[in-house]
């Protein structure tokens, strides 16, 4: 998120939300107060002098288009169990409350399933994800429509 830009980010909250005037949020990995331990480890990380990766490293298995790979549904999930926990956990400490007014969310890469807290609602959440087979079976989403994200 942090390479679109806040205009780019308010611009698709204002598409979620129909245009109309809304309160919005950022959801922050932060602890409500306090230092993260994220940024407890990154304070005193001793960094190499060269990139440590060659460009091979980040090239994937299957250099196919991403429109071919998705193009047929696979209602997997992508995560662990215990990440799955963690994700879930972690939204229900920063997400606003189910039901708050004016709220609208963007869930990008959306799938069949999303990992919010159990019966979490909110006037629209709006899906965006790759396979529209996928996005039909997402029970919170609405509503949702399908997009190249990457190539």
């Amino acid at each position: 998120f942090l390479g679109l830009g806040a205009a780019f980010v308010d611009q698709l909250a204002r598409m979620a939300s129909g245009g109309a005037p809304s309160r919005s949020f950022v959801a922050a990995a932060r602890p409500r107060q306090g230092v993260s331990p994220v940024e407890q480890i990154l304070k005193n990380v001793e960094w190499p002098d060269e990139f440590p990766f060659k460009p091979d490293d980040f090239s994937r298995f299957d250099e196919s288009s991403d429109t071919v790979f998705y193009s047929a549904p696979r209602f997997v999930t992508h995560i662990d169990d215990p990440a799955i926990r963690a994700l879930t956990e972690y939204y229900s400490q920063v997400l606003p409350p189910s039901n708050t007014p004016g709220v609208a969310i963007l869930d990008m890469c959306s799938s069949w399933v999303s990992h919010y807290p159990g019966g979490y609602k909110q006037e629209k959440i709006v899906g965006m994800g790759m396979n529209e087979d996928e996005l039909k079976k997402n029970p919170v989403l609405l509503p949702y429509w399908t997009s190249v994200i990457l190539y």
